[in-house]
């Protein structure tokens, strides 16, 4: 076998030798590494080689770095963290051999397949938490919590990666000029608002349960100073206003993780821990029963001329909206047919003159625009707010419809196969500042297709103008017809 050299390109390593490992085939790449499976010849097992890049090899302090990653995660001990072998350097080429974990990222998880039901996310967090007690444990604060860093197994096993920016637990002050971890996930104090402990690893479990739980992040911004002032100041969409069948005692546990101040979160991995066994209990005995009291206070008591079947909180049926125990999101009184279950949209669906049933789409649109994706949860929040609606969570439809070659057939298409009432989805234009968002509301009626168009513009800030306008425009069309029907 041929070894590889310091001038080997990093395509050009699967097949070729390294210390003792053969590597067979590529795993990822980022800007400083690349990780391949590959095999431990002397043990014949499998693991995964993080290789440098041969120029930042010539780079001290990305070395250094490298090397403090190997010590950070050869300290610590668990089986929800990814263990390391050995790290060293031949030929010029530095490489760290770690466990090889068969699986997919959580980040992979939630693009491919959406939102995770509570229970799962539950299940992922607790996980995650254990992995960080024994960090924490072993001195260290991880300081990268978030989708990318966690594998999960195809037998539900979690495995935290990556201690690339660990650091010890000695409760430093952040500069945001030295930032380091993932902005999207990272805690006030680390873009430079307080010390750094364990607990800023608690935020970063909270943003990574609140994406699991919705389906996309709390904060986003065209640039890094609006995001470290939003995630530093602003309060994020609350967890049930996005996904209302997540039970309370779960969404609070995720604001409580995402409070602002350190001492306002649990003050340690195991105090998390033991949150999340709590709201699991909460939400398990006593959310059916909070949701049955609900639906009986809001029919009026006529609920026992109707046969509604229980739909389980924690896991609604996939590309279904959500309903808890009968009780529509919203709150308002559902019409569910009686052969509807978990696994099966309703076969007649809910009328439409019950609660219109909408799937919101992502925009079309400059790729990368964060836009994009802003608008259209923003719209799916204020359409629902007022109960006159129910919008179907995010999923991978709502992505697939914006870059379709045929948006308005892709839209349909899924429409039909969620069995919703109607399709929201758009384009997005930037000028400079300045953006124009145009939406469609396509409405599927016993085969006959209904279209209405609406604009919104505004400056980058106005965006939750936008959503509200659009909001507003849309509820009117689809409530006058509604009218009509309801006075023939």
């Amino acid at each position: 076998m041929e070894p590889v050299t310091e001038t080997t390109p990093l395509d050009r390593f699967p097949g070729k030798s390294l210390d003792g490992f053969l590597i067979e085939t590529p795993l990822g790449r980022g800007g400083m590494a690349a990780v391949f499976r590959a095999r431990d010849l002397a043990l014949n097992r499998p693991v995964a080689l993080k290789v440098l890049r041969s120029q930042a090899v010539r780079d001290s302090a990305t070395r250094e770095r490298f090397l403090d990653e190997a010590r950070a995660a050869a300290r610590v001990h668990h089986p929800n963290i990814i263990e390391t072998y050995r790290a060293g350097e031949t030929a010029g080429v530095m490489y760290m051999a770690m466990q090889y974990v068969n699986g997919r990222t959580l980040e992979k998880l939630l693009r491919n397949d959406g939102r995770m039901p509570w229970r799962n996310a539950l299940d992922v967090g607790r996980k995650v938490a254990r992995a960080l007690e024994a960090a924490h444990a072993a001195g260290l604060a991880h300081r990268d919590v978030k989708p990318a860093n966690i594998m999960v197994g195809p037998d539900g096993h979690v495995t935290v990666m990556d201690f690339g920016v660990a650091k010890p637990l000695a409760g430093e002050v952040m500069d945001a000029r030295q930032f380091a971890g993932t902005p999207e996930y990272a805690s006030p104090e680390q873009h430079g608002t307080g010390a750094v402990d364990g607990r800023t690893d608690l935020w970063s479990l909270g943003v990574t349960l609140y994406h699991a739980l919705t389906g996309r992040i709390p904060f986003v911004a065209e640039d890094a100073a609006e995001l470290r002032r939003r995630i530093s100041e602003d309060e994020p969409i609350a967890v049930r206003d996005l996904e209302p069948s997540v039970p309370l005692p779960v969404a609070t546990l995720v604001a409580r993780l995402m409070s602002k101040r350190p001492e306002d979160r649990p003050a340690t991995a195991r105090e998390a821990i033991r949150a999340m066994d709590a709201a699991l209990r909460r939400a398990t005995l006593k959310w059916p029963a909070v949701a049955a009291a609900a639906l009986l206070l809001l029919a009026g008591g006529a609920v026992a001329s109707h046969k509604i079947r229980a739909w389980r909180p924690a896991d609604p049926a996939p590309g279904s909206p959500s309903v808890v125990h009968g009780v529509a999101a919203s709150g308002s009184t559902p019409v569910i047919p009686a052969d509807a279950t978990p696994d099966r949209p309703p076969t007649q669906g809910v009328p439409w003159t019950a609660q219109p049933r909408l799937l919101v789409a992502e925009l079309s649109g400059p790729e990368g625009e964060w836009l994009r994706t802003a608008i259209p949860d923003l719209l799916s929040r204020d359409l629902a707010a007022g109960g006159r609606v129910v919008v179907f969570p995010k999923s991978r439809a709502c992505i697939d419809i914006a870059v379709a070659a045929d948006v308005e057939a892709a839209a349909e298409a899924a429409g039909r196969t969620h069995g919703a009432d109607a399709v929201v989805f758009g384009d997005l234009r930037i000028n400079g500042e300045r953006a124009q968002v145009r939406i469609v509301l396509l409405r599927l009626r016993s085969g006959k297709v209904l279209r209405n168009e609406f604009t919104a513009s505004g400056t980058r800030r106005d965006v939750n103008a936008m959503a509200a306008a659009l909001a507003e425009k849309t509820l009117k069309a689809i409530e006058a017809p509604l009218k009509k029907e309801e006075g023939s």
